[in-house]
């Protein structure tokens, strides 16, 4: 999943709409989470936060990138 929402970030990234395209980043962060991979999902985290959202966007982002913090907060509890 990880590689095909890269290779989909990098073919339509530039026509997606800014809402997908911030989906799509929320997603890879989250996986980012699963695959212990903090240094990648810092960079999305770095590319998320510089895109122009409006309030709606931001607040939709938001709800999506709780999943990466409650996963992370859930795998720490397995530790």
């Amino acid at each position: 999943m990880n590689e095909l929402l890269k290779v989909g970030l990098g073919r339509f990234g530039v026509e997606a709409t800014r809402a997908d395209k911030a989906r799509a980043l929320s997603a890879l962060i989250e996986l980012s989470v699963a695959t212990n991979e903090s240094a990648r999902g810092e960079r999305w985290r770095t590319e998320l936060r510089a895109m122009k959202l409006s309030e709606a966007e931001r607040m939709s982002v938001a709800k999506e990138l709780r999943a990466a913090t409650d996963l992370a907060d859930w795998l720490s509890e397995e530790s």
